[in-house]
């Protein structure tokens, strides 16, 4: 082996060479398959993503794809127009304004947009921008002439015609103004007035500022507050003193701050929607009112919260129909969600009836403590003729039961060794004793017949009465993502 190795050496060089060749090839062709593998099961897998498209409804064919971006730009001018429920009361009177000139609303919402984005980048200010906006005719200076050529070939430019002037702007802002002043009760005074211009760049997405005039922003509060007391004396709404001011106290020369001012217009447009809506429903009265922060709270989406607190009292169907109004409040641009609610009876009628007997119990007993072998105790027939009443089952006299709604003082605490004191404290002891009264009164022609067999025997005398105090706490949702920037 040893002479043939060393005689053909060479071959063996060779053969080895040839074997180490081979062998590297061999695992670059086993990785090149793996890598064709891997290639072809990617390919496979795309073939049949491809036909699960191609099989489902709709296909992403060319035509499909044009109908889904077709789509999509129809639901997003439906999400807008949804927008427009919230926060926006004065949208069918920008629409009102917007068809007197001639214009879709959604072009000019987003004309006086680029308008006013342009202006604020150049610092300038917000009536100074508004003014020549309208100055503008809605053109942007940036339109270029139309050329018309004549049969002998000349061309002629034809100007661009402003959208508008000024009469037709005067034109549309009375139909504005007529329309926007069903929604507040602010006295606008006309359409050539500093309110109504304010409250159609409001409507545009503009907070308002007054022109940053605190005197300007007092005298509008002072106004609407005094528009608010007048409807509730007009609808027979009594207004607790703790809502008279409908959570603002002045102060001082009760002017706000400039920093107050945008949330204050923005706040007590919705405190005289949300208080006129009170006053325009069948409550008895508004006890309490109050705002938890005129800033509002930012939420998910876009949206901003502004949480009041009313306590009103009336019957159960009186505020059963006020949420109704609140939730129907959507059909003028605003929207009210009712989070809590919490609802106690003005007077009990069963406590009515448990004070007055303890009442009789007791001068009962006092009086039989005055005679020889007087029992101090309540039993006897006095004691089933008290059982008896309070089952309802006829007999007369009548109590009183102090309110327990709003945490009032309850009747037991209320009482001062009379139960007549309780007239004092409780606002509702006429109404409680006369109903209770009525329902336990004897009449004279029946004083002598058995009470089985009177009128009002096992007439219910619990339950009774209607009345009730309600603590409601509502929220008031704005969309405040198209809010346009003043600085």
């Amino acid at each position: 082996m040893k002479r043939f190795l060393k005689k053909h050496i060479g071959f063996v060089i060779a053969i080895g060479v040839s074997v180490v060749i081979v062998l590297a090839l061999l695992v670059m062709v086993l990785m090149q398959n793996g890598k064709r593998l891997d290639a072809a099961n990617r390919l496979n897998a795309q073939k049949d993503a491809i036909k699960r498209l191609n099989d489902s409804k709709p296909s992403p064919a060319q035509e499909n794809l044009e109908t889904i971006e077709s789509d999509t730009v129809k639901y997003r001018q439906k999400l807008d127009e949804l927008h427009r429920y919230f926060g926006r009361p004065y949208e069918r009177a920008l629409e009102r304004f917007s068809e007197s000139l001639g214009i879709a609303t959604v072009d000019f919402r987003a004309m006086f947009r680029a308008f006013w984005e342009a202006g604020i980048a150049k610092n300038q200010r917000p009536d100074q921008i508004y003014a020549l906006f309208v100055e503008s005719g809605g053109l942007t200076g940036d339109e270029q002439p139309e050329t018309v050529t004549a049969e002998d070939g000349t061309e002629t430019a034809i100007p661009v015609k402003a959208k508008w002037d000024k009469d037709r702007w005067e034109n549309a802002m009375k139909a504005f103004v007529e329309e926007a002043q069903k929604y507040t009760l602010e006295d606008i005074n006309g359409s050539d007035s500093v309110s109504a211009k304010e409250l159609l760049m409001s409507s545009l997405g503009v907070p308002r500022s007054f022109g940053d005039n605190e005197a300007r922003c007092k005298v509008y509060v002072d106004n609407v507050r005094s528009k608010l007391i007048k409807k509730f004396t007009e609808g027979n709404v009594g207004l607790g003193d703790n809502a008279q001011s409908f959570s603002f106290v002045s102060s001082g020369d009760g002017k706000p701050s400039k920093e107050m001012m945008v949330d204050i217009g923005k706040v007590w447009d919705i405190i005289c929607d949300l208080a006129g809506r009170i006053a325009a429903s069948k409550v008895a009265s508004l006890e309490d009112f109050s705002v938890d922060t005129i800033t509002g709270v930012d939420g998910d989406g876009g949206f901003r919260y502004y949480r009041f607190q009313v306590e009103v009292s009336g019957t159960l169907d009186n505020i059963r129909q006020l949420t109704r109004d609140f939730a129907d409040a959507y059909k003028d641009s605003r929207v009210y969600i009712v989070r809590r609610m919490s609802l106690m009876k003005d007077f009990d009628s069963a406590q009515i009836l448990v004070d007055e007997n303890i009442n009789r119990a007791t001068s009962s007993t006092d009086a039989r403590n005055q005679q020889p072998g007087g029992r101090n105790n309540f039993g006897g027939g006095a004691g089933a003729m008290d059982m008896g009443m309070l089952m309802g089952m006829g007999g007369g006299g009548g109590g009183v039961r102090n309110t327990v709604a709003s945490g009032r003082a309850s009747s037991l605490s209320a009482r001062r060794g009379n139960i007549e004191d309780g007239a004092l404290v409780d606002p509702t002891y006429y109404e409680g004793r006369k109903l209770v009264d009525e329902l336990m009164a004897v009449s004279e022609d029946e004083e002598k017949t058995a009470p089985g067999l009177r009128r009002n025997y096992a007439r219910p005398a619990l339950g009774v009465g209607r009345r009730c105090t309600a603590s409601i706490v509502v929220d008031y949702v704005v969309y405040v993502t198209d809010e346009l920037v003043t600085e």
